[in-house]
């Protein structure tokens, strides 16, 4: 993890230098090793660095190519560095990630990207093509925010480093709040800022004097299917995949540690690291591997202990236990925001921000997450009705039987949701849901949303939207694709990695390595769910790595009682001053007796209400933080 900052004046002026120091010292807590800039006339940009892999240690950003006319700043980690030394022709094991980059440009051009696997966000400066040319990584775990205009394009790790210039506008985006106070995710690319915008992931841009253009160089393909002969074929490429997106992810110069939940996906990327760091050929990395855990003393049915404990039991772990039902879940709300520089996103983040800090307290720089595995691997709904499908009528009735029997529930709920639901048309799926208890989130916030801003914003219609998608599905591979490429999660994503950059550290995702999620995806239906077991592909590829009660795991523990009984505990007198006594700045949005309604019956129990409410205290914090004006 590092920050990058640019400018372009697009109407030929001068870059002042200064103005490059002062986005740069905005983004210090990205990069506390090196600080650099270069600038060139009417182009400059800026670098924060944050050393975690051996080459990084050599490595001073920005750099320029060796004939002068290019110019690059990265927040990067590259993958493939053997495969991309082969084909560049580099036998230098210490070429840096960055000087990748920008060989690959020399090579392939605006194409680039299309050859680099990591995480990546990238700006560099083609100057025989007076062009700069920008990219985010595959699955968006970089950020990577602009500011456009006629006469400035300027650029950002963080939206802060925008804003501190005097030319890009403090202007309230009101979509973007009227969405998130609606739970609503459409728009890729906007902010809460007006003329500030997100480059998507796997998004190229190009900007020159007179022209901007945005590219999409890759995407999931939800058609393609791997088909091998037996089962063992299938958990062998998958064990061989993964298990190399956990050793790129393990490639450090300093002490790496990893958040251990206790659930399938945290316990499979602690038990294959530390199965890795047992080989011994990781230097200077060794055992034991430290590992982070969130526990609950009071709220038992959120606790992961058990779970926890038996991982650690196998040896080689270092456990830290956080406790994280005494605070409340807007705990360093003040500095979350300033981090964030939005309204936050994941109401589950205050369960990490202790773990990220008590890991920078160790001497943690690098921190592997299992973060939403469940979105790479799939729970596999749907495919009942794929194998009955495929004319595969014995083995949906013998899968839909375990299945039951995993879930605890009936035969018969099980193909109805599972099989029913997926093969009638979609127009009776939609009427027959009225029928059923079943209301979208977007709709339980639209009832305290006020009728004026609904209408203005189209917010029914983009409610109905994302309501529709999650019902639209008709195949297990369908419904797969549409978790992988939810806004949400790539939200989700810029949210946990501005955090953890609060705290010095930089998150490696093993599940989403492009490589693991397209495996993945391409997945039969008797892949997903075997054995009746759901992600049925980690846990028979990784039986010798996890423990027995890990990989026949049922279910997973849920953190709503937690966030619950935390908002309760902590939050009654927040949640009371904003909606009765300081609740002006919302009144534009919301309709505030529906809101202290809410109130009222989240203290009397009712728990679906609770994630509008903190919607509304983080929004109310934000707004009056900011001070920012509408446009």
């Amino acid at each position: 993890m590092s920050g990058i900052t640019g400018i372009y004046l697009r109407d030929g002026g001068t870059i002042d230098p200064e103005t490059l120091r002062s986005m740069n010292a905005l983004l210090a807590h990205r990069g506390p090793d090196a600080a650099g800039s270069w600038h060139d006339g009417s182009i400059g940009l800026g670098h924060r660095m944050l050393w975690t892999t051996p080459e990084s240690l050599h490595e001073r950003l920005p750099i320029s190519s060796d004939d002068g006319h290019s110019a690059l700043t990265a927040d990067a980690r590259i993958d493939n560095r053997d495969e991309l030394m082969d084909e560049l022709g580099s036998t230098s094991p210490t070429i840096t990630d960055s000087e990748l980059i920008l060989r690959a440009y020399e090579r392939w051009g605006e194409h680039c990207p299309e050859h680099l696997l990591g995480d990546f966000a990238f700006a560099l400066w083609d100057g025989k093509k007076r062009m700069l040319f920008c990219a985010r990584d595959h699955m968006g775990v970089k950020p990577l925010y602009y500011y456009r205009s006629d006469a400035l394009f300027a650029l950002a790790s963080e939206i802060k480093a925008l804003l501190c210039l005097p030319d890009v506008p403090r202007e309230l985006n009101e979509v973007a709040i009227a969405y998130y106070l609606a739970e609503i995710d459409i728009d890729p690319e906007i902010t809460s800022y007006e003329h500030v915008f997100r480059l998507p992931a796997a998004h190229t841009l190009t900007i020159t004097a007179d022209a901007t253009h945005c590219r999409e160089y890759w995407s999931l393909d939800p058609t393609r299917e791997i088909r091998f002969n037996t089962d063992e074929e299938y958990e062998h490429a998958f064990r061989e995949i993964f298990t190399e997106a956990v050793r790129c992810r393990l490639r450090s110069a300093f002490p790496v540690g990893a958040e251990l939940s206790g659930g399938l996906d945290s316990s499979s990327v602690v038990c294959v690291a530390r199965d890795l760091l047992k080989l011994g050929n990781l230097y200077p990395l060794s055992l034991p591997l430290p590992v982070f855990s969130s526990v609950c003393n009071e709220v038992k049915e959120s606790d992961e202990r058990s779970y926890i404990s038996v991982v650690v039991s196998q040896g080689d772990l270092m456990p830290h236990y956080v406790p994280v039902d005494q605070s409340s879940p807007l705990v360093d709300l003040e500095s979350r925001l300033w981090h964030d520089d939005e309204a936050l996103v994941d109401r589950f983040m205050f369960i990490f921000w202790p773990l990220y800090r008590i890991a920078q307290n160790e001497g943690i720089r690098i921190l592997l997450d299992g973060y939403s595995g469940d979105a790479a691997l799939s729970y596999g709904s749907c495919s009942l009705g794929d194998l009955i499908r495929e004319g595969k009528w014995f083995t949906a009735l013998k899968e839909g039987k375990r299945l039951a029997h995993y879930w605890g529930v009936s035969v018969e709920r099980v193909f109805w949701t599972d099989v029913v639901l997926c093969l009638i048309p979609i127009r009776l799926r939609q009427a027959g849901r009225r029928l059923w208890t079943y209301r979208p989130r977007s709709a339980h916030n639209l009832r305290f949303i006020r009728s004026d801003v609904v209408e203005q914003f189209d917010l029914a219609r983009r409610a109905q939207l994302q309501d529709d998608q999650e019902w639209t599905p008709r195949t297990s591979r369908g419904l797969h694709y549409d978790q992988l490429t939810f806004i949400g999660l790539q939200l989700n994503l810029e949210s946990l990695d501005k955090a953890a950059g609060g705290c010095g550290l930089e998150l490696r995702h093993p599940f989403f390595d492009r490589r693991v999620v397209e495996f993945c995806l391409a997945l039969p239906a008797e892949q997903k769910i075997r054995g009746g077991y759901v992600r049925a592909i980690i846990r028979y590829a990784l039986s010798k790595h996890l423990p027995e009660e890990i990989q026949k795991r049922s279910g997973k523990t849920l953190y709503d009682p937690v966030f619950h009984h935390c908002m309760l505990a902590f939050e009654r007198a927040c949640m009371r001053d904003v909606l009765f006594k300081n609740s002006l700045p919302l009144e534009k949005y919301i309709d505030i007796s529906s809101a202290r309604a809410a109130y009222q019956d989240f203290l009397e129990g009712e728990d679906d209400v609770a994630s509008f409410l903190w919607r509304v205290i983080v929004m109310a914090n934000w707004l009056h933080k900011t001070s920012v004006e509408s446009s």
